[in-house]
């Protein structure tokens, strides 16, 4: 998500005519597209602003979206910090420059849940095209915005506002726009993409839209929330190629208990009869999840719960993070809090489970031919792409390989990641 805005807000001020620099150069202006969804994200904010005064030591530094949403004016008394702009006004960022010039600090923060979003919510979804100009061969389309669920743990919906969808046909025509710069893949990235809702059609409607109007190669989905993962997408990845072979499905927590106090939608029997149907109906999908150690009141007895579920799902790949207290949430209070030590004990099990099943998951492509898309090219002539089920291979070949999609006769196995050689040339 926050790729996909900064190419946005990168693309806007090169189309005004600004000259986008190389992150290790000086620069007049750094800005920084800041993240708040755990206490690790706003620390590496902070510590962005001090390798920017760092690296462009007479430039001025912005930071943007969702750490300056929480912090607001506050953030403005961080040495080093000339300007900050909420998820609201950030994409209105050159408006402030002449400001910066003369030497003047700014902060421009709405409370963005005091917003009418019928007639500002076009404000965090741009009109323009804002294709980025680059040499990635993924694209990130957004096409939703905000969150309605407030899990008792995430500061999301209050730093980004209630749910709201960009414009059908808008998304349609960056898309296309995408396929004409030449990129061979999108990814459909927002906040809650399954609440993705524009006069009646919904995602599965957008997806298939994307499909009929489009020539991609591959449109693969971001993060979706389980209870809005319907049949109807099921079939549609089962029946259609070009969607990749790719779900990522929140869990959280493996303990009904658990679930309950974040306030999740589902128990763990309806999320793990969601990912058997979506296994058994799909064999080669690649599934995975979200996974938090250390919630307030998980005991030993909550988290082996969660381990011997998780053990027996069909879930290969795991995103495993600790815990994060943010105040403004309903669980900042909650009693029986989880020692550090413990949550960080935790999850390096489950991260260990984790690496296990997905090397399982890779084995069984020993031998076997796959379809990856080139990223990137080394001076060893090696490059390194992904499968449209998540795999990561590296195989020899040619610069004029990146961006393109080659069959690879797999080889060896190395953990997660795949070697092989071309095929067909």
């Amino acid at each position: 998500m926050n790729r996909s805005e900064s190419d946005s807000i990168g693309e806007l001020l090169h189309k005004q005519g600004y000259d986008l620099v190389n992150s290790d150069s000086s620069a007049d202006l750094t800005i920084i597209n800041s993240c708040s969804v755990t206490r690790q994200a706003a620390a590496k904010t902070r510590a962005e602003v001090t390798a920017a005064r760092k690296s462009s030591p007479d430039g001025k530094v912005a930071v943007v979206g969702c750490y300056a949403q929480e912090l607001g004016d506050e953030l403005l008394n961080q040495d080093g910090v000339d300007l900050v702009l909420g998820n609201i006004n950030k994409y209105s960022i050159s408006e402030y420059f002449e400001e910066l010039e003369i030497g003047k600090k700014l902060s421009q923060v709405k409370n963005i849940n005091q917003m009418d979003w019928s007639k500002d919510g076009c404000s965090t979804f741009l009109n323009d095209s804002t294709i980025p100009d680059s040499s990635r061969t993924r694209a990130n389309l957004k096409i939703q915005e905000g969150c309605d669920y407030y899990c008792s743990y995430c500061i999301i919906p209050y730093l980004r506002g209630s749910s709201r969808s960009r414009k059908f046909d808008s998304c349609i025509q960056e898309a296309q726009g995408l396929e004409e710069t030449g990129y061979k893949e999108i990814v459909l990235t927002g906040i809650n993409i399954g609440t993705y809702q524009d006069k009646g059609r919904n995602l599965v409607d957008l997806i298939q839209s994307l499909l009929a109007k489009t020539n991609l190669d591959r449109i693969r989905i971001s993060s979706i929330e389980p209870d809005l993962v319907s049949d109807e997408l099921i079939q549609l990845m089962k029946n259609e190629k070009r969607l990749c072979r790719h779900l990522h499905i929140p869990l959280q927590h493996g303990s009904d208990k658990i679930l309950k106090k974040m306030n999740r939608r589902y128990i763990v029997e309806e999320y793990r009869n969601l990912v058997d149907k979506i296994a058994d109906s799909i064999p080669e999908i690649c599934l995975g999840t979200d996974i938090m150690t250390g919630f307030p009141g998980e005991g030993d007895r909550e988290f082996e719960e969660m381990y011997k579920n998780l053990k027996a799902m069909p879930v290969v790949h795991y995103h495993v993070f600790r815990y994060s207290p943010r105040e403004g949430t309903r669980a900042y209070d909650f009693p029986d809090q989880v020692h550090s030590r413990t949550a960080k004990q935790r999850a390096k099990l489950l991260r260990k489970l984790g690496a296990s099943k997905k090397e399982s998951f890779v084995a069984e492509y020993e031998g076997q031919n796959v379809e990856v898309l080139a990223e990137q090219f080394n001076k060893n002539n090696i490059l390194t792409g992904y499968t449209e089920n998540f795999i990561r291979v590296k195989f020899k070949g040619k610069q004029e390989d990146v961006n393109r999609i080659k069959t690879i006769a797999i080889k060896e196995r190395n953990g997660e990641q795949l070697a092989g050689e071309k095929t067909g040339e």
